[in-house]
């Protein structure tokens, strides 16, 4: 079961599992978060959601937040190489997460050999998909979880590469560069993804919500104004910049006419 006090589903699961619902919107996250070749040898015709999920019973009938199938196509003497995205998303920390993401994989592993032709699984040459395992977490909180599978067991370090062990991907919403988040949701609006404005400011509000609103918090009306001028300039609508700044819809309409023509 998880650590005591982490709820099965993260609160704020839904609105992250509605974004990354779009091909487009989880390679750009991908591109913008994962500092490795292969993200940049993948395109959306070659990224799919498998129609399985994978529940493990242990962890309170608890689902794989999200699992992209990525195939990396053929090139030059390079075969085409089928692999796996496993997120999870936390707003809590989970000191079994190595452990869960451990389980996981294992039950794609399994769906894999289930799916596969007996004489193909036999082949000396027969290899199963790599997984990259990957935590999202929004949680204010520093993150203290085992970063590797063998931190978990008892003793490790008696023992050398006998033990098996992986490392998982950290994404830590609320110590990211401020500029790598406005980034992140630019390039997303740029490409077209308009049905997930509202997703898209609920991340930029809790990556970036104490460095925007600090004018706010003084109380400063230059500080308001500032922050309007921001979320004008990222493209937000009107009334969400209301909402945030509390300046009146007139106030809003006259900074948006001050502003240098795009």
């Amino acid at each position: 079961m998880p650590a005591s006090g982490t709820p099965p589903h993260q609160p704020d699961d839904k609105g992250y599992k509605y974004l990354f619902h779009s091909k487009r919107a989880f390679l750009e996250f991908l591109r913008a978060f994962i500092p490795r070749d292969w993200v940049h040898q993948i395109d959306e015709d070659h990224l799919y959601r498998p129609e399985t999920t994978y529940i493990l019973p242990d962890f309170r009938d608890k689902e794989a937040d999200i699992v992209y199938e990525l195939r990396r196509t053929a090139e030059d003497d390079q075969p085409e190489i089928i692999f796996y995205i496993l997120m999870e998303l936390q707003s809590t920390v989970d000191f079994h997460m190595p452990y869960r993401l451990l389980l996981y994989q294992v039950e794609i592993w399994r769906d894999c050999m289930k799916n596969i032709e007996t004489k193909e699984a036999a082949r000396k040459d027969f290899r199963l998909p790599p997984i990259v395992p990957i935590v999202l977490y929004n949680g204010k909180a520093p993150w203290t979880a085992a970063r590797t599978f063998r931190q978990m067991l008892k003793g490790e370090s008696l023992f050398g590469d006998e033990l098996l062990n992986f490392r998982y991907m950290l994404i830590d919403v609320h110590r990211m560069e401020q500029q790598t988040v406005e980034e992140l949701v630019n390039a997303i609006k740029e490409k077209g993804v308009s049905d997930m404005q509202t997703n898209i400011e609920r991340i930029l509000d809790e990556a970036l919500q104490h460095k925007l609103k600090e004018g706010l918090e003084k109380g400063r009306e230059e500080g308001k104004r500032a922050v309007a001028r921001k979320l004008l300039l990222k493209g937000m609508d009107i009334p969400f910049i209301v909402e945030t700044t509390e300046l009146s819809e007139e106030e809003i309409e006259r900074i948006k006419r001050e502003l240098p023509k795009q």
